[in-house]
């Protein structure tokens, strides 16, 4: 066995662990490295709604945001905007969705025009909030062809890395910061990757807002003050006031976010946190653009004419909130392994990830840990559990059951990051052996549930189930994937979810197996003074 304090070993070790500025470099690069490999492998229009997303990004950035009601149309549910015939034929390659069997190559996609033609193009995403749009279309810009909506993925995949390597940075500042930290990484989940890496706002919703709650939680944990926060407060400025314009309900989540870290740091240290000009200052920003989300969704009545689905007319309010409730199990797959049009799942990454989110929360709750973080955990749970359920059941009569589980996963992350700190304390206290094989556990974990997902990923998308995961290694392209995949083929996308996942659980153990990051005397005192 090697041993890992050796010389070869210690710059590796600096580079990971050694000062946070370092910290946040590496975690960025390997969630970048991550999502972008899930947005280069994973065939094109096999991310849910992603060619409606597509053709909102391509006519947010060509200036027409919102497009026109088609005057054949029903209802408003859709909206027809003029783009590319590249983007606007994308629905085709959806022909093999919710069909595990059959691979992405039965689907054809007909270029019939020449390059420059304008096609009508209707969409449901026309609603949405135009930022995130505007963050990613702009490779359509270039040129318009399927190369530049993989580099709409990797914008996408960069935009949302970014965010949740500041959530991972912020924990960092916590006194017990070893297992916060390790939480941070393990809530960057094989779905919110999927997500990340493809042309859809649920990544950028997922990592602005945990970059959020890590800035907001470890302000109130630390009472921090002077640079530090300044530094925090900068966070929860502008990833409160992206995150409210990712989707429709991430304001709803925000004000559950708030809430909960009231009821976790108690009502004194809120009460004194929440008067401090930096906080000042980024509340008024954030309630800012909370308005003008609110301000867009209610002037283009976006909410209303949505085509009903299953339920609609029959289900009341109180009978749709205790359906939600009795369904709560079933959401799990969708926040950690679930890819595709819900038509690939990892179920043993589903289990691992629902393990290590069990035991976390039940040591937090069962420990010796301060009430108020008790109660905040308890707070997180249940809104875990009941707000979906609310939101759903407010409109189940008229729109029937829409909620997808991906919908609550920022309500997971905060509920892991509250727990996460809640018992941080205690964890530093085990002895270094256990600690250590915690560590490994955990670490090995995290790495393997990367590379089963994204290998059960590649087996659907590129050969489907219907056949051997053997055929994957000597998968010849036949032209018809619609990535960028085939450059390397499938025995090295292979060879790099290895990788990939090796590199995670190096890193995640070395977090908790050495508690780096101390600060020095000098390094203090800009911090706090």
């Amino acid at each position: 066995m090697q041993n890992v304090s050796s010389p070869r070993f210690r710059l590796v070790d600096r580079l990971l662990t050694g000062n946070r500025v370092s910290l946040l470099l590496w975690s960025f690069l390997l969630l970048f490295a991550l999502s972008g490999t899930w947005a280069i492998s994973n065939p094109i229009a096999t991310v849910p709604d992603e060619p409606a997303h597509v053709i909102k990004a391509v006519a947010v950035v060509h200036g027409d945001p919102f497009g026109t009601i088609s005057t054949d149309a029903t209802n408003h549910a859709d909206r027809e905007f003029k783009v590319a015939e590249v983007y606007a034929e994308l629905h085709d390659l959806r022909c093999n969705a919710f069909i595990g069997t059959e691979p992405v190559s039965t689907c054809e996609l007909n270029i019939d025009e020449p390059a420059g033609s304008v096609f009508d193009a209707s969409t449901g995403a026309w609603g949405y909030n135009p930022v995130y749009y505007a963050v990613v279309g702009w490779p359509s810009l270039i040129a318009n062809d399927l190369a530049s909506v993989t580099v709409m993925r990797l914008v996408s995949a960069l935009f949302s890395s970014l965010f949740l390597a500041f959530a991972i940075w912020a924990l960092s500042f916590l006194p017990n910061r070893r297992l916060p930290v390790l939480v941070g990484m393990a809530v960057v989940t094989p779905s919110t990757l999927f997500y990340m890496g493809g042309v859809n706002p649920q990544g950028a919703e997922i990592a602005t807002l945990a970059a959020f709650t890590a800035a907001y939680l470890v302000a109130l944990e630390t009472q921090a003050r002077g640079r530090l926060l300044w530094l925090l407060s900068s966070i929860m400025l502008v990833a409160g006031t992206l995150g409210v314009q990712m989707r429709h309900l991430a304001w709803i989540w925000l004000g559950v976010i708030v809430l909960i870290g009231f009821i976790f740091a108690g009502w004194r240290r809120w009460l004194r946190f929440i008067g401090k000009p930096p906080v000042v200052i980024a509340v008024i920003a954030v309630l800012a653009g909370i308005a003008g989300n609110l301000w867009l969704m209610l002037s283009l009545d976006s909410l209303t004419g949505a085509s009903p689905m299953w339920g609609a007319g029959v289900f009341s309010f109180p009978n749709g909130f205790l359906f939600m409730l009795w369904r709560f199990p079933e959401f799990f797959g969708s926040m950690f392994a679930l890819f595709g049009w819900m038509d690939v799942e990892s179920r043993w990454a589903v289990s691992m990830f629902l393990v290590i989110s069990a035991v976390l929360v039940a040591a937090a709750l069962l420990s010796r840990v301060r009430s108020h973080h008790r109660w905040g955990t308890i707070a997180a749970l249940a809104a875990l559990w009941i707000m979906p359920a609310l939101v759903q059941a407010s409109s189940v009569m008229e729109y029937g059951f829409i909620w997808q589980g991906r919908y609550g996963s920022p309500l997971w992350v905060v509920l892991m990051f509250v727990a996460a700190i809640a018992f941080a304390r205690n964890f530093d206290r085990i002895t270094e052996p256990l600690a250590a094989r915690l560590g490994i556990t955990i670490a090995v974990t995290l790495g393997c549930a990367h590379i089963v997902s994204l290998v059960a990923n590649l087996h659907r998308q590129y050969i489907g189930f219907g056949n051997p995961l053997s055929r994957l290694l000597s998968f010849a392209d036949d032209g018809r994937i619609y990535s960028q995949a085939p450059v390397i083929g499938t025995p090295g996308w292979l060879l790099v979810a290895i990788v990939l996942g090796a590199v995670t659980a190096y890193f995640a153990w070395r977090i908790v197996r050495r508690p780096a990051l101390e600060n020095s005397p000098e390094e203090s005192k800009s911090f706090v003074g």
